[in-house]
């Protein structure tokens, strides 16, 4: 797939490879330059992929893909968007179709396990693919104004599958090129526009966890500083990332997410990046050691809270009254955001949660471990 950079933020031509944005469920190729799902036994309807670490704007580039094993979908995007999904996202799917703006059609021809596909764009307004050569014709064609100052860049995303792609870094091609194409490893580094760079150390890595109860805005927060802060490149993790991904009935489907979430946390420790953590737990902190941690505390009025909950309900979302009520009991006061006196903080909090809070003004009723968190003055 050809993924489309936003900007220019790094002036050094360092390694081409697939591994700018990789997903979480993604297993990387020990030369970059392939991959597979990483989960692919444990949940084999689970979409995964990953994007080059440069992109181009001008110019007749190409690169191959060799599959093997299907389902694959390659084409080209901008790096927020979705391959097809969004107006600037085009793809090539291996059963046979092209998608863009979240519409499929039938373009060329299925591929499978051994074939030769390869991507062409012509000066960023125009991508074809091939099939073992053979020219399958033109696949899109945009005005190059509407790319604004993005610039295409190699993405495939896969599910039950394996690839390997060819930027040029082989001694020889795979299948014979059109001809006047260069692979994007025969640029010169001018012409290339690398994506953003992670961060260099963990300790510049930065892990937002939300805290708070169903409906108190924790994602509609999270959704909201990551647009305001584009420059962080946060990567959302929540259940409802992996919901799009998956095929199968609604409930199978949210345990499935859940349980896939739980896996690439852990994957997510060992990677160099900011991360917002949109579900509560504390034992996900022991994954991101030696990143700079902080917690993200949303408590809306009560009255808000409530029409916020039955709104919710009204959708369809089950939350049982007990389960509410023992949330209400895990939450504690936590040391750094406790800017009053003890007896005041409990008041204020027992005050607010009302008769059926677990906590109560003089504290008798607060767990042993949890008053043990609250500071003393």
């Amino acid at each position: 797939l050809i993924y489309i950079g936003i900007n220019l933020i790094h002036d050094l031509f360092d390694y081409f490879c697939l591994v700018a944005t990789c997903d979480l469920q993604f297993k990387m190729d020990r030369d970059r330059y392939g991959g597979c799902p990483r989960f692919s036994f444990l949940f084999p309807f689970l979409w995964s992929g990953s994007k080059a670490t440069h992109g181009v704007k001008k110019g007749k580039v190409y690169f191959e893909i060799k599959v093997s094993v299907t389902f694959l979908i390659l084409g080209t995007s901008i790096v927020l968007s979705s391959e097809g999904e969004d107006d600037l996202s085009f793809a090539y799917d291996s059963r046979g179709l092209k998608a863009t703006s979240g519409q499929f059609e039938t373009y060329g021809k299925s591929f499978r396990e051994y074939d030769l596909i390869g991507c062409y764009a012509v000066n960023s307004v125009e991508i074809s693919f091939s099939k073992n050569g053979e020219d399958l014709g033109q696949a899109f064609h945009f005005n190059k104004s509407s790319l604004g100052d993005h610039a295409l860049l190699p993405h495939i995303i896969c599910k039950g599958c394996a690839f390997q792609v060819n930027f040029g870094q082989k001694l020889k091609p795979w299948h014979k090129s059109r001809e006047g194409f260069r692979f994007l490893h025969d640029l010169k580094s001018e012409d290339l526009i690398r994506t953003p760079v992670p961060p260099r150390s963990k300790k510049a890595c930065e892990m937002l966890m939300m805290v708070g109860l169903p409906a108190s805005g924790k994602t509609t927060w999270a959704l909201k500083h990551i647009q305001e802060n584009p420059d962080k490149n946060y990567i959302h993790l929540s259940v409802d990332r992996f919901l799009p991904q998956m095929e199968a009935d609604t409930l199978t489907l949210f345990l499935l997410a859940t349980q896939c979430l739980k896996l690439s946390l852990a994957v997510a420790g060992s990677r160099k990046a900011n991360y917002i953590i949109d579900q509560v737990s504390q034992w996900k902190l022991l994954c991101f050691t030696g990143f700079t941690c902080k917690a993200v505390l949303l408590v809306p009025p009560e009255g808000e809270w409530g029409r916020r909950l039955e709104e919710r309900r009204k959708e369809g979302e089950i939350y049982p009254e007990g389960v509410l009520m023992q949330m209400k009991g895990y939450k504690d006061l936590q040391h750094e955001t406790c800017k009053k006196p003890q007896s005041e903080a409990l008041a204020e909090y027992a005050t607010y949660w009302g008769k059926n809070s677990f906590l109560t003004p003089d504290g008798s009723r607060i767990s042993p471990w949890i008053k043990q968190l609250l500071p003393s003055y």
